[in-house]
């Protein structure tokens, strides 16, 4: 099949082959594809071809060879697609114009003809066929008006198309396809998406072979390569599992060895991007209120499809023009995994990187540098509500500027922007698009917060519907006036303190909650509340509207008799100080010291080191009290803690013999040998330390006297 090889005699030994299980007959297309490989062109002028074929298939291959079999019409395997298509471009607006629509198709002349071939039995009139195709018609209505493709009346005079029909026949999806996208739920994730549109009617034409069996369960699992991001369970037996392995290998960058397998990736994604963005589509218009886990799973899945990437690979610089694989690899093994980091790399290394010669590291860092970057954030207003927060939504393009005059992703890439809370439903939705953005440079939207019942919490996704790398994602937590809702799972047996959390933020304006522990509230026994629980002894007129905490819930009851010992009043101490650690702010794990970045100017002279040599060391002077020492330090013979005392009683003297000795004034500027004189007869008598040079780098004609100033070497 499929091979360029003429040759002059063609036999086809058998025209069967086995197929999952059954022995099915080949196509006529591939039949005549194999015969015609008969006859070479450049020698021969006729050719010969031989069909070995069983007794009860040779008059069709006959009539097959002769051009005489018949053709037979395949409408009414599509007739539910074709009307809804008609009825969509207005072209049907009842059932009688839907009957003289199908008189006027090739369906109609071959069921008049050979009615046994589409189910009719045989000798039927021209009335009872047309009738018999009446009631077909009305049939195939009635289902697309089912699953709200099309709007009817009770008669079938009035056809009208729904917006869903509209999306089917503009994607030319199967009808059995929109009827599974119908009954979604809206709970699933993107594992559970792909599934679904792996189970679509348009991949149907996708075949298992059996020699794709091994390369195909490699990539499903394997203990040492990289595998998909959901494995399948089992082995790959089906045509489904096929087309799943095959869509997550390429969307996580696998290798595909097999080149039929590259062929069916090409097929796969041409129909699953068709199908995927149909799937958006027909989500957007639908209002369901728990449908924000599916809606968000379907545009991130239906961006992947057309990106051909995960949400969060580090692949992400092959969306790029003149990135390849190759290159894209060679970018992720330097840790080039966002577009950031390739927009701040050097040109130049880039090129170095990937081998490339100037100037394609500045198109590189250029393309990258121009891609949208978002900003979202919430801002609420200052009046506070029970049951409604107002919200306004703010998306921010922080590069319109550049964008204005280039941009990477196109004029027409567009962002869907969706609003959800924790109960799973859609707050807002909207498509927004570059060329709007690049113009105002933002864009705002008012709404109007319903609160939710299992959290306050505020989710907002800005997804890119075109490219992989750049989804924004922000959450905040609006405030409410009034008490928070309190959901108490399990009840507490009443040998346990009853404890209250209240979760969320409380605002000021909103008052302070006045929160009761149950064991404060009395009860004597006589009422009971639920399972478990009484009614307080509170004089509230509407309990469920109070702030008692125990008006809402009720009390335990407490055990007959039960004085209060000073174990139960610690214990209700106790209980009392974590509630209230409750409303106490967290102490930040870390202290931020504040310092002060002024220069100091720092002589670093003063602590230099300068070593004593052992001449130096042995340098030993008389002392005027007997004891030997030396300038430099004390004898070896000393111990370290007598070492320290000899230490400070010479420099005591040291400083008294240079108080009596530097208190003359020297003329510097007439006499300045003298000076350099008595300096060197004091560094020979007391071995001051480099006086000489000292006076050298001193200027020492700036004034008539200046002070003697000496240091020692300690």
């Amino acid at each position: 099949m499929g091979v360029n090889l003429p040759a002059h005699l063609v036999i086809i030994k058998s025209t069967q082959f086995y197929d999952c299980g059954v022995v099915r007959e080949y196509e006529q297309a591939q039949v005549l594809q194999m015969i015609g490989r008969a006859g070479r062109p450049q020698f021969d002028t006729s050719a010969t071809a031989v069909i070995l074929t069983k007794e009860e298939n040779k008059k069709s291959y006959e009539d097959l060879l002769s051009g005489q079999k018949l053709i037979e019409s395949s409408l009414h395997k599509n007739l539910t697609e074709h009307l809804n298509a008609e009825i969509a471009l207005g072209t049907i607006r009842d059932v009688s114009v839907a009957l003289e629509w199908i008189r006027s198709t090739f369906l109609y002349i071959r069921i008049m003809k050979n009615p046994k071939h589409y189910g009719m039995p045989e000798g039927l009139s021209k009335e009872q066929v047309e009738k018999r195709l009446q009631n077909i018609c009305i049939s195939v209505l009635r289902s697309l008006a089912g699953v709200h493709l099309i709007a009817m009346d009770e008669y079938c005079f009035d056809l009208q198309p729904t917006e869903t029909g509209c999306l089917m026949a503009r994607y030319c999806v199967a009808f059995k396809s929109m009827k599974s996208f119908v009954e979604l739920s809206g709970q699933l994730s993107i594992e559970e998406m792909l599934q679904a549109i792996t189970n679509c009617y348009e991949l149907r034409d996708v075949q298992l072979r059996t020699n794709e069996k091994k390369t195909l369960n490699e990539l499903n699992q394997h203990k040492s390569k990289p595998t998909i991001r959901f494995p399948l369970s089992g082995k790959i037996k089906t045509s489904e599992m096929k087309i799943n392995c095959l869509l997550q290998a390429t969307l996580g960058c696998l290798p595909i060895p097999e080149f039929s397998l590259i062929q069916d990736v090409a097929r796969v994604f041409r129909a699953a991007t068709r199908v995927s963005k149909c799937l958006v589509e027909f989500l957007l218009t639908q209002n369901s209120a728990d449908s924000l886990r599916t809606f968000h799973s379907a545009v991130v899945l239906d961006k992947c499809l057309k990106a051909r990437l995960w949400e969060q690979s580090v692949y992400v610089a092959r969306q790029l023009e003149k990135i390849g694989p190759a290159l894209g690899t060679l970018l992720v093994n330097v840790g080039m995994t966002s577009f950031v980091k390739v927009a701040d790399t050097n040109p130049r290394e880039l090129e170095m990187i990937v081998n490339r010669h100037p100037p394609f590291g500045s198109t590189v860092c250029e393309a990258a540098r121009l891609l949208p970057k978002y900003e979202v954030f919430f801002e609420q207003d200052t009046e506070y509500l029970e049951r409604t927060a107002k919200l306004t939504v703010f998306v921010r393009l922080l590069n319109c500027a550049e964008l204005r005059v280039k941009n990477t992703a196109g004029i027409n890439h567009s962002c869907m922007l969706i609003v959800g809370d924790a109960d799973n439903n859609i707050v807002y939705r909207q498509r927004l698009r570059d060329y709007s953005l690049t113009q105002t440079g933002s864009w705002s939207k008012q709404l109007d917060i319903v609160r939710a019942r299992t959290s306050d919490v505020l989710t907002m996704h800005l997804i890119s519907e075109q490219w992989v790398g750049f989804d924004v994602t922000a959450t905040c937590t609006p405030f409410y006036a009034g008490t928070h809702t309190i959901n108490i799972a399990e009840r507490v047996s009443h040998n346990q303190a009853t404890q209250a959390v209240v979760t969320g933020p409380v605002p000021r304006d909103a008052g302070y909650q006045e929160l009761y522990l149950a064991t404060d509230c009395n009860w004597n026994g006589n009422e009971t509340k639920g399972e478990g629980t009484a009614p307080c002894k509170h004089r509230c007129g509407n309990k469920q509207a109070c702030r008692h905490l125990c008006c809402k819930v009720g009390v335990l009851p407490k055990e007959c008799n039960a004085s209060k010992t000073p174990c139960k009043v610690i214990t209700k101490h106790i209980n009392e100080i974590h509630l209230k650690k409750q409303y106490i702010p967290e102490t930040p794990k870390l202290k931020r010291l504040k310092v002060e970045s002024t220069p100091i100017d720092v002589d670093l002279e003063k602590f230099r080191y300068a070593p004593v040599t052992k001449s130096q060391y042995a340098a030993v002077e008389k002392t005027p009290s007997g004891n030997t020492s030396s300038c430099y330090g004390v004898g070896k013979h000393k111990q370290d803690w007598e070492q320290l005392d000899q230490y400070y009683a010479n420099r005591i003297q040291k400083q008294k013999y240079k108080e009596d000795h530097t208190d003359e004034y020297i003329d510097t500027t007439s006499d300045s040998e003298y000076a350099l004189q008595y300096f060197a007869n004091l560094d020979e008598k007391d071995n001051f330390y480099d006086v000489k040079s000292v006076m050298n780098n001193t200027d020492i004609n700036q004034s008539k006297y200046y002070r003697l100033q000496t240091f020692s070497f300690l």
